[in-house]
């Protein structure tokens, strides 16, 4: 699926491209786009099989513009394991998730971070 804009009443393009693979279980979709200065891309992935559940989503963003610059990327990962009885039905599921975020935002001609930037790690264990 694609989509074009004009931004009214400047020569600004707005454009979205979204793309999406699915195969046994397994899925990608990603998106392109910008509407504003800048760019946004994202994408996923997902994997499901033999009580394997593993996904990862990805968001990255960069702006440009007369009040301020920005730089946005957050990544992140789940991974868990369903085990199961003999009968078949769910026992118990065990898994981690991890991501990080980052959004640097600048004034334009700064090569300083402004105060609202920051950036963080999470991580998490669960049964």
């Amino acid at each position: 699926m694609c989509s074009f804009a004009r931004e009214p009443g400047t020569s600004r393009m707005h454009v979205r491209v979204c793309l999406a693979i699915t195969r046994s279980g397994r899925s990608l979709p990603a998106r392109f786009g910008s509407a504003y200065d800048g760019a946004r891309h994202s994408a996923q992935w997902r994997f499901q099989r033999s009580g394997f559940d593993l996904s990862a989503d990805v968001n990255l963003l960069q702006t440009g513009g007369s009040a301020e610059r920005t730089r946005f990327s957050r990544p992140k990962i789940d991974a868990a394991k369903t085990f199961f009885r003999q009968n078949k039905k769910p026992l118990l599921t065990a898994g981690l998730h991890a991501e990080r975020e980052r959004n640097e935002r600048r004034l334009p001609g700064a090569d300083t971070l402004s105060s609202a930037s920051f950036w963080y790690d999470l991580g998490r264990i669960f049964v």
